[in-house]
Formats: structure tokens, C-alpha cells, sequence
């Protein structure tokens, strides 16, 4: 072994000597891909990968990296790791995509960037592992709500989840306008402010030790349900695209939704129309219960150790309907965490496109609750990005509302009530 470390460069055969000069002026800057076979190199100045069949032959482009803009990390509440992927910015995306490990194994990510899919073991292979070591580049963002280590609540970047949540609609200046008239027309009818209050307010609830809970609007139709649930959701996110998953429909499988909140954690979730999901209101008294436990469920895996659960979920969850989903015979646990408001919301004004009321018969009013839902999903997403601007999560701010919390439910607590079924309201 010590003799041939020792061999210099003279003594290899021409030919080879030859075939390695070449190699090199054909792939300037290029280097092997750990992992790989000889042959496959990476050209980091354009993110290219190039392969090359044998020591003499022509190098071949396979294909260009996509631009990797961050790692995104899913983590538990208290910043544990569950899961990578990587954000991604492709040929022809407005924004960047998420793209999965189970889709870079696979191959399927080129879809979404616009690409030609990997074709065979070893172009999988090079696109996968390069695609990661771009990933261990770039900057770390988080996918899921979680405490740091300084208690602040931290919020998911609008790009590192699909749900849509911090996702901005419109100029700030203008959804200033907006939403300050949708405060003022919530604030003319306390049911009205305490709903979308209770939705906004679903973030912090485990810093004021409250329990996950849904608040039902219903009523019989034209009464502002909907209207509400575009106001409170659209607080979190841009709710226009239908992509969205802010403000969604009952119309899902039994475990969908459940499945779906335990990407969610400390956020709210709006669905509307109770009657799209097909079933009656008793059959969904257990799938309440199950959200408001928090969507978590216990498995096993194979070999019958406890699997880590995949999220969770601890907020406040918006619903509306035509009857109410309370009924006799519910579990206790409906009794306090299930909450109920009936329909009309906001006042039965007409408004001028300028806002100001119209007079009796005028053509071109609109109601208010047409004009709110126009506001809302012309403004989406700015109100919780305000309120992170103005530290309303961090630790100290935190520590404060939950004094102020404690402090009204000791003023307010009716006489002979138990604690916590003030608390959890």
C-alpha cells in the first residue's frame, strides 16, 4: 500500500494521464457527488449535474438544481424536531414551493418545480442528495407554532406551509382602511366582536391554560354565518385562493380533519356549513370531542413501541350551521368546550361603495355583511402580522395576558360555577 501512495505522476501511463486532462477542461469547476458512482459531478456555480459514462467520454448536463431558499423544519411545541423539507424555488412559481422527503426519493418533486423528472436510480439519486446539501446551506425556518427558548410564540413563515396562514393579501396602507371599518361594524354588535375575538385570541390559549374549543355559529341562511367566518379566519391569512386552508368546509372524511389540525398547533381553523359534510349532527359529536382533545391519537408501530405523534393541536376552532350542534345526551366535555351564538351577525345596514349608509331604495347599495366579506379577503392575513410586529406573543406580553385573564375570570366567575368551566371560555 506505502509503494503505490508513493507512485508519482510520471509513472501512470499517458493515455490516462491524457483522458484525466480532458475530464477536467470539460467540467470546469465540477465535483463528485458523495454517495454517487464515478462519473456523476455537481457544478455548484449553476447548480448542474453532469455525468460522465466513462473516463474518456462526453459529459453529459443531466439536469439544474433547483434554488433551494430555506430548510423547513417541523417541530413540537416546546422546538423538538419531527420532520424536514425544503423550500424550493422553481422555472415559472410566483412563490416557493415545499418539497418533501418522501417527493425527493421519489422524484415527484420536479412537478412542482416545472422540471423534467428524474428518470432511473441514479438521477434520483443525484437530485435527492444535492437537493439536501443545498437544504444544510440554507437559512432554517419553521413550518409549525412553537415556544423558544424564551417562551416567545413563534409563528410558521408564510412559505413554509401550504395552509396559508401569514400569507399577505393587498397593500398595508389600504387593509389599514379595511380592516379599521371592520373593526368599527364588529364593534357595533357584541356577539358579533366576541366570536371573532374568541378566534383571534385562539393562538394563546395554552399561555392562559385553556383548553382547545369550538365556537358554533348557526342559524337559518343570509344571516352573516359565513360572513363572520371570512371575517375571523381571514385575520391569519390570505383566504381568497381556494388552495387555502385557513377557512374550509366540514366536507371531509371523518379522520381528514382531525388529521389535518395536528399540522396546526396553537393556530385556529374555520369550517363552514356543517350540512356539506353529509352527516347528521349526532354523528359528529365524536369528531368534536376528538378536536377539541387536541387531535391527537395514540399508535403503535410495528414492532409495538409507542409512536411519536405528528403534531397536535390547542386553539380555537370556528364552525357554522343551520341548527345547533349541541343536543341532549353529549359527552360533559361538549358541556363547556363547545360554544354556541345564534344567527343575525352585524347590523341589517345598506352601504354605499363608499361606505357610508345609503338611502332607502338606492340601486347600488350593498349590504354590510357583503361589504365585510369583500374587506376580508381584499385585506387577508394582515391583522396577525400587526400583532407579531407588536410583540403581542413574546413571553412578557404573554405572562401579562394571562394576569389580565385571571384577573376577569375572578371578577366575572358566577357564583358557585367550577373554575375551569369559566376558564375554558
Amino acid at each position: 500500500m506505502s509503494q503505490q501512495t508513493q507512485t508519482s505522476e510520471s509513472d501512470v501511463p499517458s493515455q490516462r494521464r491524457r483522458s484525466r486532462g480532458s475530464v477536467s477542461a470539460l467540467t470546469p469547476g465540477a465535483r463528485p457527488i458523495a454517495g454517487m458512482k464515478p462519473g456523476w459531478l455537481y457544478r455548484e456555480d449553476d447548480r448542474t449535474i453532469i455525468h460522465l459514462p466513462s473516463a474518456d467520454g462526453v459529459p453529459l448536463v443531466i439536469g439544474q438544481v433547483p434554488e433551494i431558499v430555506a430548510t423547513i423544519t417541523h417541530l413540537t411545541d416546546d422546538g423538538e424536531d419531527i420532520r424536514t423539507e425544503y423550500l424550493a424555488r422553481g422555472k415559472r412559481q410566483r412563490r416557493p414551493r415545499i418539497l418533501t422527503e418522501d417527493e425527493l426519493d421519489r422524484g415527484t418533486w420536479a412537478a412542482k418545480m416545472g422540471c423534467r423528472r428524474p428518470t432511473g436510480s441514479d438521477e434520483k439519486h443525484a437530485f435527492a442528495r444535492l437537493i439536501r446539501e443545498e437544504g444544510d446551506k440554507a437559512p432554517v425556518v419553521p413550518a409549525r407554532t412553537y415556544y423558544n427558548e424564551a417562551g416567545d410564540l413563534v409563528f410558521p413563515e408564510a412559505d413554509a406551509q401550504t395552509l396559508g396562514y401569514r400569507v399577505l393579501r393587498g397593500e398595508e396602507d389600504a387593509a389599514r382602511e379595511a380592516w379599521e371599518e371592520i373593526g368599527t361594524w364588529s364593534l357595533g354588535c357584541g356577539k358579533s366582536a366576541l366570536v371573532i375575538g374568541a378566534v383571534f385570541a385562539g393562538p394563546v390559549l395554552d399561555s392562559l391554560d385553556v383548553l382547545a374549543h369550538m365556537v358554533n355559529c348557526y342559524g337559518p341562511g343570509q344571516q352573516g354565518k359565513s360572513t363572520i367566518a371570512t371575517v375571523a379566519c381571514a385575520g391569519f391569512g390570505d383566504i381568497k385562493p381556494r388552495r387555502q386552508q385557513i377557512l374550509i368546509t366540514w366536507n371531509s372524511s371523518k379522520q381528514g380533519i382531525t388529521q389535518s389540525l395536528r399540522q396546526r398547533g396553537f393556530l385556529p381553523i374555520g369550517l363552514d356549513e356543517h350540512s356539506s359534510s353529509g352527516r347528521r349532527i349526532h354523528e359528529s359529536s365524536r369528531e368534536i370531542s376528538q378536536m377539541v382533545s387536541g387531535a391527537v391519537r395514540a399508535m403503535g408501530t410495528a414492532d409495538g413501541s409507542p409512536k411519536e405523534s405528528d403534531g397536535f393541536w390547542l386553539s380555537c376552532a370556528l364552525s357554522t350551521s343551520n341548527e345547533p350542534l349541541k343536543h341532549e345526551g353529549q359527552t360533559e366535555d361538549l358541556a363547556t368546550r363547545l360554544q354556541e351564538f345564534q344567527a343575525p351577525f352585524f347590523p341589517n345596514v345598506l352601504l354605499l361603495p363608499d361606505g357610508t349608509t345609503a338611502p332607502a331604495g338606492h340601486p347600488g347599495a350593498e349590504h354590510v355583511s357583503k361589504r365585510l366579506k369583500r374587506l376580508a379577503k381584499g385585506f387577508g392575513g394582515w391583522p396577525l402580522e400587526w400583532a407579531i410586529r407588536k410583540g403581542m406573543f413574546r413571553a412578557q406580553n404573554l405572562a401579562q395576558l394571562k394576569k389580565l385573564h385571571l384577573e376577569l375570570c375572578a371578577k366575572h366567575r358566577p357564583a358557585h360555577s367550577s373554575h375551569w368551566s369559566f376558564l375554558s371560555w
